[in-house]
């Protein structure tokens, strides 16, 4: 993954790479939408199945408590202990 991304981003302005990442990733189908709606229900199942499908990506996590901006709690938060991606990358600016 860190070959691809590097690959990615040569010569690629960072506007440029958003667009070449966003262009890799399917259409997300209406169907995921329903399963997994913009709602505290859809965030904290997501939050709940996120460490089982990408901790070899990234490494170590956990599902903790988030603030939203109206004050509010819900646990949607997943907390990374040491991103795996970003150390062997050596560049923040590949998480984007």
């Amino acid at each position: 993954m860190v070959e691809v991304s590097r690959a990615l981003m040569k010569g690629r302005s960072a506007a440029q790479q958003r667009e070449a990442v966003i262009a890799g990733f399917p259409t997300v189908p209406a169907w995921f939408r329903k399963l997994f709606p913009y709602s505290k229900w859809g965030a904290e199942l997501n939050a709940h199945i996120t460490p089982a499908f990408f901790t070899w990506l990234v490494g170590p996590m956990q599902t903790v408590e988030a603030t939203l901006s109206d004050g509010s709690t819900q646990q949607s938060g997943v907390h990374i202990e040491r991103c795996r991606y970003l150390a062997e990358s050596n560049c923040a600016g590949m998480s984007v």
